[in-house]
C-alpha cells in the first residue's frame, strides 16, 4: 500500500519548502528529503492508495528507457502549456496524467517533485539519462538559461520529429532486402534437406552417371 504525503521542510538557506510525494512510508519521504539536503518539519499522510495494476505498470526492471514519440510529444506538449502560462510544475503534472509510457509518467512524478524541492527543469531530466538523452536536458538547459524555453523545446519536438521519420524511413527502405534475402535462404533450405534428397534416391536407381554440377549439388 502507497500514499501520497505532503511535506514541510527548510533548505540549506533556511527556505520554506513544501510539496507531496507518492511513497510507501514516511521513511521514503524522510530519505528523499535528505538527498535534497532538505530538514523536515513535518510529514503528513495525505491520502492512502491501494496498489493496482496501474501500479503495478510503472515498477521497471533494468533500463528505464521511453520511446522517442513519447519524448517528443512531452516537449510540444509543455511548450504548449508553458507559453498559455500554466506554472511549470502544474504543467508536467498534467502531462503525467496524459502520457501513455508507464515509464514516463513514473519519471515526470519525480521530475515533478524534484522542481518543487527547487532543481530546475534541466536538472531534474538528467537525473534519468535513459529516457530523457543529455541532447535534450542540456538544449533545455540553455532555454532556461537564456530565457526561451518554449521556443527551445519546440524546436526540440521538430528535431525529434524529424529523427522519427527518418528511422521509420530507413527500416522500410532495409525490410525489403531483408525479406527477399531471408526467402532466398528459406528456399535453399528447403531445397537442400527436403528436395534434393528424395531426387538422389531416385537417380540412385538409374545407375547412370549424373553431370558434374548435379552431383556437387546432391553432395551438399
Amino acid at each position: 500500500m502507497s500514499g501520497i504525503f505532503h511535506y514541510d521542510g527548510r533548505d540549506a538557506n533556511g527556505h520554506s519548502i513544501s510539496g507531496d510525494l507518492t511513497v510507501n512510508t514516511v521513511d521514503d519521504v524522510i530519505s528523499y528529503l535528505q538527498k535534497r539536503n532538505i530538514i523536515p518539519i513535518n510529514i503528513q499522510v495525505v491520502k492512502k492508495r491501494m496498489i493496482n495494476l496501474r501500479d503495478l505498470s510503472l515498477i521497471t526492471i533494468g533500463k528505464k528507457e521511453v520511446p522517442l514519440h513519447d519524448i517528443m510529444n512531452f516537449c510540444r506538449q509543455l511548450a504548449a502549456l508553458n507559453g498559455a502560462g500554466v506554472p511549470l510544475i502544474k504543467a508536467i503534472k498534467q502531462l503525467t496524467q496524459s502520457a501513455s509510457s508507464p515509464v514516463l509518467i513514473n519519471i515526470l512524478a519525480t521530475v515533478a517533485d524534484d522542481i518543487a524541492a527547487g532543481f530546475n527543469l534541466a536538472n531534474s531530466l538528467k537525473k534519468h539519462p535513459n529516457a530523457f538523452p543529455p541532447l535534450v536536458s542540456n538544449t533545455i538547459e540553455v532555454g532556461e538559461n537564456t530565457g526561451h524555453l518554449n521556443e527551445v523545446l519546440l524546436q526540440l519536438s521538430t528535431y525529434l520529429e524529424t529523427t522519427i521519420i527518418n528511422r521509420r524511413n530507413l527500416v522500410s527502405a532495409v525490410r525489403y532486402p531483408l525479406l527477399v534475402v531471408g526467402t532466398i535462404v528459406a528456399a535453399m533450405i528447403i531445397v537442400d534437406f527436403f528436395v534434393m534428397p528424395k531426387f538422389a534416391a531416385l537417380f540412385a536407381h538409374f545407375h547412370t552417371q549424373l553431370p558434374l554440377p548435379t552431383r556437387i549439388i546432391m553432395a551438399s
